[in-house]
């Protein structure tokens, strides 16, 4: 599972680039909050990959700042919402907006993004309000911060990487991610290894 690409920006238009890593190029596909981050072509570009699996569709999703990856993967847990939907969504308004639309209940804000209708406007804000603390730490200005993101060598990568792992060895990557986040409650500064080990123990 890839989670995150560092390399030359080859190509770009409003909804996908190409990035050039070691020779090897990339399709990754942005919210527009990205495109206008995003430098001139050559220039280097550092993503946080999303990688989106079907049995028909492998997609990478790329975010520039990590806030913005979280609550894209927020959005493809709410029910009725495709990874389509929620990059449209990001492109209208920042992961600041999107909080205060929610825990404001400004259905209207939700609805004049294209795409998503009275109906997905309201269960989006109905089912993100007991998800938004979860994801993010909100401080004292409103302004979210994801948790985790730095913690002892930084948790969500190994996340990623652990559930991968386990991926590869046959498990459900649903059971996989459940697993390694209760080894990583009980653990406060984990190697890779161990966090595999114990993950391991909990699925056989």
């Amino acid at each position: 599972m890839i989670a995150y690409l560092n390399g030359k920006l080859k190509f770009k238009s409003v909804d996908s680039v190409i990035l050039d890593v070691r020779d090897v190029g990339y399709q990754v596909f942005c919210p527009l909050s990205s495109f206008y981050n995003f430098p001139e072509i050559d220039g280097e570009v550092s993503l946080f990959i999303y990688t989106y699996v079907r049995e028909d569709d492998i997609r990478l999703y790329g975010f520039i700042t990590s806030e913005e990856k979280e609550l894209f993967k927020l959005l493809l847990s709410i029910n009725g919402v495709g990874p389509k939907a929620a990059i449209q969504v990001l492109s209208n308004m920042s992961v600041d907006e999107f909080v205060e639309a929610v825990t404001s209940r400004m259905i209207d804000r939700f609805k004049k993004v294209p795409g998503i209708g009275p109906k997905a406007s309201e269960r989006i804000i109905l089912e993100a309000r007991d998800k938004l603390t979860k994801v993010f730490t909100i401080d004292d200005k409103g302004a979210p911060q994801t948790k985790d993101i730095n913690r002892t060598g930084n948790v969500n990568q190994l996340t990623e990487d652990v559930a991968s792992a386990l991926v590869n060895l046959g498990y459900n990557q649903k059971s996989a991610l459940k697993a390694v986040d209760q080894v990583l409650i009980e653990e406060s500064n984990p190697s890779f290894e161990e966090v595999l080990r114990k993950a391991l123990r909990i699925l056989v």
